[in-house]
């Protein structure tokens, strides 16, 4: 999966079923959790980058409309270290969620500036 591979493939090429790599997969992503949160804790940062990015996620609803949602991100420009994202709408709740959880792996007192290209939440 690591090259590319989707789940199918990945499933196919070790002559593995689809279910037990998807269990692998949740698994690795839950244990990368638990390492990131042990090692990124208490950052003294002097600027961060934050965006928000449109996508197109899930199935079509009843009107044949595609899920519309926004992946917040942010990054410290100097070391590039990503240090989350939320998958959200673009409102000032999804902003503010997002910041505060940005906020709580920077150290007790660390105020960064917060870079962000002119956000305007829509309604």
């Amino acid at each position: 999966m690591a090259e590319g591979m989707g789940i199918q493939s990945t499933a196919r090429a070790l002559d593995l079923d689809a279910n037990t790599v998807q269990s692998w997969l949740k698994q690795g992503a839950e244990h990368m959790d638990v390492i990131s949160r042990y090692l990124i804790h208490d950052l003294h940062l002097t600027q961060l980058q934050v965006d928000e990015l449109w996508s197109l996620l899930g199935l079509r609803d009843e009107k044949q409309q595609r899920n519309t949602r926004w992946v917040w991100s942010a990054i410290d420009p100097q070391s590039k270290l990503w240090l989350g994202f939320l998958i959200a709408d673009r409102s000032l709740d999804a902003a503010q969620i997002f910041i505060h959880q940005v906020v709580e792996l920077l150290a007790p007192g660390c105020v960064p500036l917060i870079l962000t290209d002119g956000y305007k939440p829509t309604p």
